[in-house]
């Protein structure tokens, strides 16, 4: 993903702008909470404090990395890493 696209530009600030919204962020967090049944359910297993289990599916869930997500202590925003990591495995594909 190349930062001087014009396109790319536009695009990634259309969709940090909807993140940024108070109502995609309980949306998304409740998906990232409660999306992986099977991982809470283990962490609620060694975790008492609700709390903590909230705190660790915010930054351990399966889902973060399957939507290329991550936690940035406050809200949930796109990793773009993880988003230019794949493209390049596309494009390195393509040959």
């Amino acid at each position: 993903m190349d930062n001087s696209d014009p396109v790319f530009a536009e695009w990634k600030e259309t969709i940090e702008a909807e993140f940024a919204k108070g109502e995609m962020q309980k949306e998304v967090r409740e998906c990232v909470i409660d999306g992986s049944s099977e991982y809470k359910e283990i962490v609620e297993s060694r975790e008492d404090n609700p709390e903590i289990v909230e705190k660790r599916m915010l930054t351990e869930s399966p889902i973060l990395s399957q939507e290329k997500l991550k936690f940035d202590g406050e809200k949930l925003i796109p990793d773009w890493e993880k988003h230019k990591d794949e493209r390049k495995r596309r494009e390195f594909h393509k040959w």
